[in-house]
């Protein structure tokens, strides 16, 4: 039975922070394509959402690893985590109107 901190991938171990570096990467990517939920000319608030995505999954990244170390101070950032998913949103909306308003009056 293995360790549920080690994968294993044909006979190598895959580091267990592969996943969260791998949404780090998606981040990125996401936060200098063209497509947004806000566009990126809208500025500032077209980096609004692009900022929220990158945080999240450097706050996924900070979890990772401070899950095998302290894992109490890992369920604090997976709370903190979830409360930034669940905000993200809502501030995007709310930016969304403010532009819809700044460009009707």
């Amino acid at each position: 039975m293995t360790n549920k901190t080690e994968i294993l991938s044909r006979g190598k171990s895959v580091s267990p922070h592969a996943g969260a570096w791998l949404w780090i990467a998606i981040a990125v990517l996401y936060s200098i394509a063209p497509l947004d939920f806000i566009p990126d000319v809208i500025t500032p608030y077209g980096w609004v959402d692009d900022i929220l995505v990158v945080a999240i999954s450097i706050i996924n990244l900070v979890q990772s690893y401070l899950m095998p170390k302290n894992e109490a101070l890992a369920k604090m950032v997976k709370r903190i985590k979830w409360i930034v998913i669940g905000f993200a949103p809502l501030v995007v909306i709310a930016l969304a109107v403010v532009v819809v308003c700044e460009k009707l009056f």
